[in-house]
């Protein structure tokens, strides 16, 4: 823990980035692996402060940036992350709004770095002897988003057919229940990594979230008489990535028409930006 006492250094891009990622001493500890992570958990509750500072541009006028002294558990809660492929994170009393992620902040608080080692524990207890397959076929249904989302990626990167169901039954699990924006976000990276695995049996359920954003469009953009909602600010963006993975799976065509169908019905209702935003990706999907 001496070299990580000693890392020196501030945010290179200024928005509160712990420094010094690539490190020797990090490194050293990230290729031990999944071995080292209860030798690690003591080190959560050293609160010593290093010689490197978190930085963000904002500020005061008179002041400068925002800054910050990185301590040990920082590094350490970083390093465990990077070594389970996995953000460990505590919810607060309001849910995630209100939670904590390992290794963003320094930990003070005795009550929340117990927390975290007890977490960590039980987890590393859990996975030891998993696979990292293993381990992101878990995380489609883990509580904190970010490891959802990491896994919906780590999945459709390897291309791997024997993915393509688990995916696709989360996008059946995801259209339980009320929809919400966090839930289309997770359609839109799911229908992506079934893209990237290429099977068109998957067309059938893209096809339904094409749909779903579709319908999504029309409720924004109809007559106030008929009682739209509002939209969100990727909305435009979301709606051209399902229909692109749609595209990807071999319905291009089925795709387009769609899209110019939604032109035709609501581009005129919809704001300046946003008219333009849409032709722009529209221009872009002639060539998927």
């Amino acid at each position: 823990m001496k070299k990580i006492r000693e890392l020196s250094g501030k945010s290179e891009w200024r928005f509160f980035e712990l420094p010094g990622r690539d490190a020797e001493p990090i490194l050293k500890l990230e290729k031990m692996g999944m071995v080292i992570i209860p030798f690690l958990l003591p080190y959560l509750s050293d609160t010593s402060q290093t010689g490197a500072v978190r930085v963000h541009h904002s500020g005061h006028r008179d002041t400068g940036p925002y800054r910050r002294a990185v301590i040990v558990n920082e590094y350490i809660g970083y390093i465990i992350n990077r070594i389970a492929n996995h953000e460990f994170y505590l919810p607060g009393k309001t849910g995630e709004d209100d939670g904590i992620s390992l290794g963003d902040y320094g930990l003070v608080d005795m009550d929340r770095i117990r927390s975290f080692q007890t977490l960590v524990a039980n987890w590393y207890q859990k996975n030891k002897n998993k696979s990292l397959e293993e381990r992101n076929l878990d995380d489609l249904q883990d509580a904190f988003h970010t490891n959802r989302f990491a896994a919906y990626y780590w999945l459709g990167e390897s291309k791997l057919e024997k993915y393509r169901l688990p995916l696709e039954n989360k996008i059946k699990e995801l259209f339980k229940g009320d929809s919400d924006t966090l839930k289309d976000s997770e359609m839109v990276d799911c229908v992506e990594a079934l893209a990237k695995i290429g099977n068109p049996k998957s067309a059938k359920i893209v096809r339904k979230v094409t749909s779903h954003f579709s319908y999504r469009i029309y409720m924004t953009y109809r007559s106030q008489e008929e009682g739209n909602s509002p939209g969100y600010s990727d909305q435009i963006n979301d709606l051209f990535r399902v229909y692109r993975a749609l595209a990807k799976l071999g319905h291009k065509k089925e795709a387009l028409v769609r899209l110019n169908e939604l032109k035709k019905k609501y581009l005129e209702e919809m704001d300046g930006d946003t008219q333009k935003e849409f032709l722009e990706n529209l221009k872009k999907a002639e060539k998927w």
